[in-house]
This record gives structure tokens, sequence and C-alpha cells, in this order.
């Protein structure tokens, strides 16, 4: 807008001077032409003169060689008027172009005005300004009349220096002088009908201001609100999610975990609260500044660099949070593994303890069968007895070798089965400890484990300590025995 009113100030001046001095050369041309009319006349005047005066003595030579100089001396002003023709001719051609110039331009200001407001109102859409729009429109409409009745005006005055210049009148300065005035008077007139509109555009503007940083305010006091409800929803919705947990977990609900997190979540609302405070001022400050008339460039830098360093103040405070909770997490695997470890021990004993407690409970129910056995058999003779004692130690000796054997695969199948289920049970217990990690990373400062899930080392709600199902049963099978 600004390069445009240059141009259009810039044409005009070029035309108002092209027009001035072109009516100026027509009227000089005209007087220097009749002073060489005058001049002729005059020179033939003055000799005739002196040839009535001298009669015999009249020297005809001086008289034809000053009436050749007079020629020539015509026909070079002549050919200077000419010249000067010439020179009127391009500066009115020249005056011309750029008058059509003016109204081309003026013509084509307003489709690109309408152009740009069509560009900009797809962009921004919704947010589209059409009260700022309407006032561009309207200054424009008005800047683009006193364009035209400027041009108008030119003309005008044109015309009547070209009567003016035809006239007897033309021969008297003041003429000329009271017409210049007259022009000058309405160029006043129009440049402060710019003044006007310069003063309103300013006013607007101020008002528009006014509006936008109470609207701001506005928006951020909604935002300040917004946000500082959001942060009491969390402490909230952590503390529903805690008490779903420890109902579902029971005994084996993490107390430790929970009261570092809840810690963590206190501290972040925190420093979440004091960000929305620099915020605020932020927003007060640079109000301030906006309405101070006198700031400066410096100013605007200071307040920016104080915002950043508190900005960053903030941030640090954050990541010195994240190195705690990656430092406490450390310690609670390190924790949480070193309990397994120890689970296992206890569980490999037990297993020991009730594998040697099996083999005693076998050795006297045998001990038992065979003194029974013996009992019964005293009534019989020797040759029964000792057939049949022979027969039942044979298969009691087949019996046992097939108990050893399916009692050995039966605890080689428990074992197996035993390992790979604790196995199971320690790379679900690390993915779900990694991928805790990696959400952590990911989202930045958390509270709790997602819904439904467990802490990090912390007890299922199913089993043991760290895990989700139950742990393996105590009971082994029973050695059976034939008869």
């Amino acid at each position: 807008m600004q390069r445009l009113m240059f141009a259009f100030g810039f044409a005009f001046v070029a035309t108002l001077g092209l027009e001035v001095s072109s009516f100026a050369q027509d009227s000089e041309l005209e007087r220097r032409l009749a002073e060489i009319e005058m001049m002729q006349d005059e020179f033939e005047n003055e000799w005739e003169r002196r040839r009535a005066e001298d009669g015999e003595y009249f020297d005809e030579g001086a008289y034809k060689a000053e009436k050749k100089f007079m020629k020539k001396e015509v026909e070079i002003e002549k050919k200077q008027l000419e010249i000067d023709g010439k020179r009127r001719a391009l500066d009115r051609e020249r005056q011309e172009f750029w008058t059509n110039r003016q109204r081309d331009e003026i013509g084509n200001r307003r489709a690109e005005f309408e152009k740009e407001a069509e560009r900009r109102r797809t962009e921004e859409g919704e947010h589209f300004d059409e009260e700022i729009h309407n006032f561009d429109r309207q200054m424009m409409e008005r800047e683009v009349g006193i364009e035209e009745r400027r041009l108008e005006m030119e003309e005008e005055f044109n015309r009547r220096r070209d009567e003016l210049g035809r006239s007897q009148r033309g021969q008297d300065p003041d003429e000329w002088e009271r017409l210049d005035e007259e022009q000058q008077s309405r160029h006043e007139n129009m440049d402060r009908e710019y003044e006007q509109l310069n003063q309103e555009r300013d006013e607007f503007w101020e008002r528009k201001e006014e509006q936008q940083m109470r609207e701001e305010e506005d928006r951020m006091r909604e935002e300040s609100d917004r946000m500082r409800g959001e942060l009491d929803n969390r402490r909230a919705e952590f503390e529903r999610e805690v008490n779903r947990r420890r109902n579902e977990e029971g005994e084996y609900f993490d107390e430790e975990v929970y009261e570092f997190e809840r810690r963590m979540m206190e501290r972040e609302i925190e420093i979440e609260r004091r960000r929305i405070e620099i915020h605020k001022e932020g927003h007060s400050e640079r109000q301030a500044l906006q309405r101070n008339e006198d700031a400066d460039d410096r100013q605007w830098e200071r307040l920016d660099e104080k915002m950043q360093r508190r900005e960053e103040g903030l941030d640090q405070e954050y990541e010195q949070l994240n190195r705690e909770r990656d430092e406490f997490w450390e310690r609670h695997e390190e924790k949480r593994m070193r309990e397994e470890e120890d689970r296992m021990r206890e569980e490999e004993d037990r297993m020991r303890e009730e594998e040697d407690r099996m083999r005693e409970e076998e050795e006297v129910r045998w001990r038992e069968e065979e003194e029974h056995h013996m009992q019964e058999d005293e009534h019989m003779n020797d040759e029964e007895e000792e057939a049949r004692w022979r027969e039942e130690d044979h298969h009691m000796q087949e019996d046992e070798h097939m108990n050893d054997e399916e009692e050995e695969a039966r605890w080689r199948e428990e074992e197996e089965k035993r390992m790979r289920e604790e196995e199971r049970m320690r790379q679900e217990e690390e993915a779900r400890w990694r991928e805790e990690e990696e959400r952590r990373n990911h989202e930045g400062p958390t509270t709790m484990p997602p819904d439904g899930g467990s802490m990090p080392g912390g007890p299922g709600p199913n089993g043991g300590p760290g895990t989700d199902v139950p742990p393996p049963p105590n009971e082994q099978p029973g050695i059976e025995v034939g008869r």
C-alpha cells in the first residue's frame, strides 16, 4: 500500500511539473515568435527611417548586409522555435502517458484489492476478519476517489492554462499567478482529505488493537482456568486409578511405587502452575510495551530473553524429574530382581524338602507292607511260602522298577513345566517393564501406568510379587506302587 501511494505521489508530481512546464513553454514559444516578427518589423522601419533621413547618402551596402544578417538570425530563431516545439510535444506525450498510467493504476487497484481479499478469505476461512476487510475497502474507495478528482482537476487546469495562453490575458503575469494559486489551494484541500483518511485509519487500528488485546486477555484467562482445571482433574483421576488398582491387587499393591508416583505428579503439577503464571505475566508485560509509545526493539528483546530464561528453568526442572524417575525405576527393578531370585531359591529349597519327605513316606509305607505280608504268610507251608514269596518278590521288583521310572519321568516333566512357567513369567515381566519405560520416554512425565496394567515391578493381582499368574503348585503326585 505504501509503495502504491508513493508511486501515485511520484507520478502526480511528475505530471504536475510536466503540465506547468508544457503550458509555460507554449506561452514562451508564442511570445518569442511574436518578438521575432516584431524585430523584423522594427528592422525594416528603422532602415526606412534612415533611408528617408539620409537621402542620397543612404548606405545601401550596409543595409543589405544587415538585412542578410537579420535573415540568418531569424532562421536560427525559427529553428530554435521548432526544436522547442518538438520538446513541447514530447512533454505533452509524457504528460499523457503518466495521466493514462495513473488512470490504469487506479482502475487496477480495485481489482487487485478484491483479488487479495479473496485469496486471504480462502486461506483464513472462518478466521477472515470481515470488519477489517470492509474498512480497508472503504479507505481504498475514498483514496481512489481523491485520485480521480485530482486527475480531473489537472485536466481542468490544463484547459484553463491553454485558454489563458491563447487569450490577451495570457500577457498578464498576475493571471498566471492567480491560476497557480487556485490550483495549489485545491491541491491542499485534497491533501487535507488524505490526512483525514490517515487519521481515521489510525483511530480504527487503535480501537481494533484495544479490542484484540481485550479478546486476548479473555482468551488467556480462559486458557489459564482450563489448564488449572485440567491439573485438578489430573490429581483426582490419579487417586481414582490408584483406588481401583488397590482394590484389584489387594495385598500385592505396591505402596512404594504409589507414593513415588504421587510425589512426581505433585511436582509436575506445581511446575505447570508456575508455567501458567509465567505466561500470564509475559502477556501482561507485552501488552504494557504495546501501549508504551516510547518502547524500542531492545526492550522487546529483553522481555523475550527474560521469558525464555524462565521457560528454560522449568524445562530443566522437568529434566531433573525424569532423571529421578529413571533412577527410581532402576533401583526398583534391581530390588524386584533380587526378590525374584530369593523366591526362586526358596522354591527350590521347598521342592527339595518335599521330595525328601515323599521318599521317607514311601520307605515307611514299603516297610509296613512288607511286615504285613510277612505276618500273613507265617501260616503257609514252606513250599507255598517260598513259591509265593519268589513270585511276590519278582512282582515287587518289577513294580519297583516301573514305579521308579514313572516317578522319574513325572518328576522331570514337572520340573521342566515349572522351569518353562518361570521363564515365561520372567519374559512377560521384562517385556511389561520395557513397554512401560518406552511409554514414559515417549509421553514425557507420567503418573501411573495405563489402565488395567500393573505398576512396573509391582505384584500382579492374581500372582506372587511381580507376576500376573499364581505360583506353581507345591503338591507332588504320590508314587504308585504295586501289590
